[in-house]
């Protein structure tokens, strides 16, 4: 079982964007080549309607509007690679907090997997006052693959983002980190090499490493790419080109 994270940015121009479709038609074919069972945890619902409708500013609402059209776009997508997709709604509580909730959840998806069809999570914003309230900020996807991981025992974690992994420097190619501990990864080093989320989404690079030194204590690896130089079949298949990868 494999856990696919892809961000906001990465969403950009949906459409037409060949890291889009390089990812559907990646995971299309680790699903009926290799006989993978797949979550996709998908950003952008907020960011699809924030584009259309700038002159709403209420992220509970362009959620729920945003959802329908990323998921319609899903759908179009990988039906041209023979998979049915399922938009999976959770918040963090859903996954860890109530048994009968989690028991379920875990059956739904093993019924889609054995019908081929993919699940693709996204968190319920316009419920996740627990998140809000505990983070004092929006709720977290990248946290959300993390526990779908640990549910799951997943495999490895694949996050794609906007950067070719992680960088000393972000401002030099040249200082990209190939891998890294995850016990190497502090506080201090995060906050020294990452940049900050924006007042839309609350990724960044910082919140990727920090869910790979989380599940790095299940001893699984993380790959941070982006989707076009380094991707998660690359990776898969023993071709490590790029990335970052977070390891034990």
């Amino acid at each position: 079982m494999i856990v696919v994270k892809i961000g906001t940015e990465s969403l950009e121009n949906f459409e037409t964007s060949e890291k889009v479709n390089r990812m559907i038609r990646d995971i299309g074919l680790l699903i009926q080549k290799y006989k993978e069972e797949i979550i996709l945890v998908s950003s952008w619902a907020v960011w699809a309607w924030r584009k259309k409708r700038p002159d709403i500013e209420d992220k509970k609402v362009l959620a729920q509007i945003g959802w329908t059209e990323l998921m319609s776009g899903y759908d179009r997508k990988f039906a041209t690679h023979g998979i049915s997709v399922w938009w999976l709604l959770l918040t963090h509580a859903d996954i860890t907090d109530f048994k009968e909730r989690k028991n379920t959840l875990i059956d739904t998806v093993k019924r889609d997997w054995n019908n081929n069809i993919l699940p693709i999570a996204n968190e319920n914003d316009p419920i996740a006052t627990e998140e809000m309230i505990a983070l004092k900020r929006w709720a977290d996807n990248d946290k959300n693959a993390l526990l779908l991981a640990q549910l799951f025992q997943a495999k490895f974690m694949v996050i794609v983002t906007s950067e070719n992994g992680c960088y000393q420097d972000k401002s030099d190619p040249n200082t990209r980190i190939e891998r890294i501990f995850g016990t190497d990864i502090t506080d201090t080093w995060i906050e020294r090499i990452c940049w900050k989320p924006t007042k839309w989404w609350t990724g960044g690079m910082a919140s990727k490493l920090e869910v790979g030194r989380e599940w790095i204590k299940h001893w699984i690896e993380t790959i941070i790419c982006d989707g076009i130089h380094s991707w998660l079949l690359d990776h898969y298949e023993g071709r490590h080109i790029g990335g970052t990868i977070v390891h034990s």
